[in-house]
């Protein structure tokens, strides 16, 4: 005979709640829950989320200290979503306590018009594993997209718009997979894409695409060449500029790790480098000349007391 499990409820000031209810509202998982019953947790304790210390936690909300339970009563959020926007994503401020974003259904995307084209129905393809489109262009043309697709401003015409821009029949470049196209596209997307998870550094800045990359991946790829190597990307040489000619360039990863907004760039001797530039030439630990600069001291100074007392400082020609 099959042992069957006698549902346990516990008094909460939400009412009676069974221990999977109660793991459903604080967002912890069910065995979490059952333990902590078991060891004599009773009431609302047991809707608390616990930080490592098995102990509650308490966040700074409407100039107070409160516990999540307290904090999500007002906000409407859950405890969970509170500590996981805390704890795993380090998210502070008032947008630790902002509304979440909606999940959009099918629904909502039947009758939507992206570009040029209108959804008329929206299926799940089992076999590619992705959301597809059936979608009616302005041309009168009827075609299959991914969602992923027009959702990311990819595709936003059924292909006559890129046509009538370019005056040709054939708009096909056999360079769809390449690592150019690539990079083209991904600017695109991070420039006028708000879905985009790098939007906010770069299109939420203000920075875009100038026209004639935008319109045309042929102009980009005519103007900023072949990649040298797989290790190079596209890099604005001024980071708060825009991706147009003669603010970009082929880069490797030091070379963009070292022309960052964050990159602090020292004046010496008539050479302006960055810090990690300056260091690798004096030989100097990374990171030092950095902790210099922000701890307010004059790096410069500091570099002339190097080369003068101690001559293993000497820059490598």
């Amino acid at each position: 005979m099959a042992k069957t499990e006698t549902k346990i409820f516990i008094e909460t000031s939400l009412g009676l709640m069974s221990l999977k209810q109660i793991a459903e509202k604080s967002g912890v998982d069910f065995r979490v829950i059952r333990n902590r019953y078991y060891r004599g947790t009773r009431g609302d304790d047991l809707l608390k989320p616990i930080s490592n210390k098995n102990k509650p936690v308490k966040l700074l909300f409407d100039g107070e200290l409160r516990t999540l339970t307290e904090i999500s009563s007002i906000t409407g959020l859950t405890p969970d979503t509170i500590y996981q926007r805390y704890k795993k994503r380090g998210i502070t401020g008032d947008e630790l306590f902002a509304p979440q974003k909606e999940r959009h259904s099918i629904e909502f995307y039947v009758g939507k018009k992206y570009g040029r084209l209108t959804i008329l129905s929206l299926s799940y393809s089992p076999e590619r594993k992705k959301y597809i489109c059936k979608c009616k262009c302005d041309c009168g043309v009827t075609k299959e997209i991914d969602l992923t697709r027009i959702r990311n401003g990819n595709t936003l015409s059924c292909g006559c718009y890129l046509k009538e821009i370019r005056g040709k029949a054939s708009i096909t470049h056999h360079q769809s997979n390449t690592k150019e196209h690539k990079a083209w596209r991904h600017i695109k997307e991070r420039c006028y894409n708000s879905n985009s998870k790098y939007f906010h550094n770069y299109g939420g800045r203000g920075v875009v695409m100038c026209e004639r990359w935008k319109r045309s991946f042929e102009n980009f790829l005519q103007d900023m060449g072949p990649a040298p190597s797989k290790q190079h990307s596209v890099d604005r040489i001024n980071v708060d500029g825009n991706y147009e000619p003669g603010n970009c360039r082929w880069a490797t990863r030091t070379q963009q790790n070292r022309n960052k907004r964050n990159t602090i760039f020292i004046t010496y001797d008539g050479k302006t480098k960055s810090t990690c530039e300056w260091e690798d030439l004096l030989g100097l630990r990374r990171y030092r000349l950095r902790s210099v600069c922000l701890k307010g001291l004059d790096a410069v100074s500091y570099i002339d007391k190097l080369r003068q007392g101690e001559k293993k400082h000497i820059f490598v020609k």
